[in-house]
């Protein structure tokens, strides 16, 4: 038998085993997709973080990217990039991480940060750098309880499928993002930041009661883009375990998959730079 190998993402490696047949049968039978193999964890367990994001205006002019980057200033940026690959053309998706525990008790991190030196809008449906000089922190839980689905809409492979976040169903992770966004606060607000930090602008001082700071969450957070377990295969529970029936134990002799096949997103901390 002929090795085949599904790594298309969290999104379509679930929706290419359901137009094959392999899958739940009340999601493709009413599609008049035929039944090939039925597999309950085809297209379930989807888990991604949400990300809530807090803004600061910056006191101190010309060290943020609102003002070194923004408009003609992007032009400079050009020379130390193609020199060193450096400077704001060269930034990865956070210059600055850290990870940390939420609330006491916790045996390990299920929080992480990530800073960035600029703010921005959305504007013409991209992210544009605001006037004002700012820094944005971004709060992920790295442990995201709350489950949702990936399934296909139709038979048809061009139409995308439906994708069921189901953001902060489960109450961890209410619990944690609330705790974290306590927890960023207390860290900005800190003495060592007080020659830089000005007031914050999102969600603003107002927004302080557990229901208010849930109810921001929930209206403004976005996806971190860290989609698993939605084919998710192997000595698993039952409600997990997708493919195949070539596979025989795990991890199987020859096959090989992608991030899909992950029942959870647990993340482990990079340990510290030395």
């Amino acid at each position: 038998m002929a090795e085949v190998i599904l790594a298309a993402g969290s999104v379509n490696s679930p929706q290419l085993l359901e137009l094959s047949g392999i899958g739940r049968p009340e999601v493709l039978g009413p599609l008049g997709i035929p039944v090939r193999h039925p597999l309950e964890g085809v297209g379930e367990g989807l888990r991604d973080p949400i990300a809530p994001r807090i803004k600061w205006r910056i006191t101190q002019r010309g060290i943020t990217f609102n003002d070194r980057a923004r408009g003609v200033g992007l032009a400079w940026q050009v020379a130390p990039y193609l020199a060193t690959r450096r400077g704001f053309l060269g930034l990865p998706s956070a210059p600055l991480l850290a990870f940390f525990r939420s609330r006491e008790g916790l045996e390990s991190p299920d929080g992480q940060l990530h800073l960035v030196p600029y703010t921005y809008a959305y504007g013409g449906g991209r992210r544009e750098l605001t006037a004002e000089p700012g820094m944005t922190v971004a709060i992920y839980q790295l442990r995201p309880e709350s489950l949702g689905s990936i399934h296909v809409a139709s038979s048809d492979p061009r139409d995308p499928p439906a994708i069921r976040l189901n953001f902060l169903s489960d109450e961890i992770d209410r619990r944690t993002l609330i705790d974290a966004v306590r927890f960023t606060r207390r860290l900005v607000g800190a003495r060592a930041m007080a020659g830089f930090r000005g007031e914050e602008l999102r969600p603003g001082p107002a927004v302080e009661s557990e229901d208010a700071i849930l109810a921001w969450i929930r209206e403004t957070a976005e996806t971190a883009y860290h989609p698993v377990g939605t084919a998710g295969w192997g000595p698993t529970p039952a409600r997990w375990s997708t493919p195949s029936f070539a596979f025989t134990g795990w991890p199987a002799s020859g096959s090989r998959t992608d991030r899909s096949c992950r029942p959870s997103s647990r993340a482990t901390p990079m340990p510290p730079a030395s």
